[in-house]
């Protein structure tokens, strides 16, 4: 159900209304979001959207290079790298060797990879 220009009311049409539940919970989230309910959800995507832009330009947009050689290995390696980084961090049994990423960075980079992956998927009309 998702798609470029979607708006709520073609969503809305398109659910399945067999399940109320869900769809008012979502429902809700959704206009939560849009009355600005929840400003740190959009500060933090914007800071995220910045970020991404800034290094995918000094990276000179390996991202996509690697995914055009490796498909989608390449992502799920960089996700489990990442996953890999927060479980370390959070699990007590070791200090972090590299203070300046926490678990907040990995969890921007995770969103930040992903950001890159729909944005490759998108252009090429996947």
């Amino acid at each position: 159900m998702s798609g470029k220009g979607q708006n709520l009311a073609y969503r809305e049409r398109d659910c399945r209304i067999d399940d109320d539940k869900e769809f008012i919970k979502y429902r809700v989230s959704y206009e939560d979001f849009i009355a600005g309910k929840t400003p740190n959800v959009e500060r933090i995507a914007l800071e995220i959207a910045e970020l991404v832009s800034r290094k995918n330009n000094d990276y000179n947009n390996s991202f996509e290079n690697l995914f055009n050689e490796y498909g989608w290995t390449a992502f799920t390696i960089r996700l489990s790298d990442k996953l890999g980084r927060i479980k370390n961090l959070t699990d007590g049994k070791q200090d972090a060797q590299i203070k300046s990423e926490s678990v907040e960075d990995t969890i921007k980079d995770i969103i930040g990879y992903s950001l890159l992956m729909l944005d490759v998927l998108e252009r090429k009309g996947a």
